[in-house]
């Protein structure tokens, strides 16, 4: 499974905002596609940071990272907060 990270400035993060939260689905596709013209001949900006770290440090990379089917958005919560529903605590 792939994730992705990006800075997201005007009007994109209203876009994602509109999707996620507001039920605006119909954004999805248009969305979905803009994405995928922006990665057709790139690799994911999160694996390449941390293949990079990786070689530096000599470490290995994994990839491991998801978010759990149900896991509720954590978007109002303190760092505190989040630290303490990890569940390495």
């Amino acid at each position: 499974m792939a994730r992705y990270s990006a800075i997201l400035t005007h009007p994109a993060d209203h876009l994602v905002h509109a999707l996620k939260y507001d039920g605006w689905q119909e954004l999805a596709g248009f969305m979905g596609r803009e994405i995928a013209k922006c990665l057709r001949d790139e690799t994911s900006q999160a694996a390449s940071l941390a293949e990079s770290v990786g070689a530096v440090l000599h470490l290995p990379v994994r990839d491991v990272v998801g978010r759990a089917l149900g896991a509720s958005s954590q978007t109002a919560l303190t760092s505190e907060q989040r630290r303490e529903t990890w569940p390495g605590g």
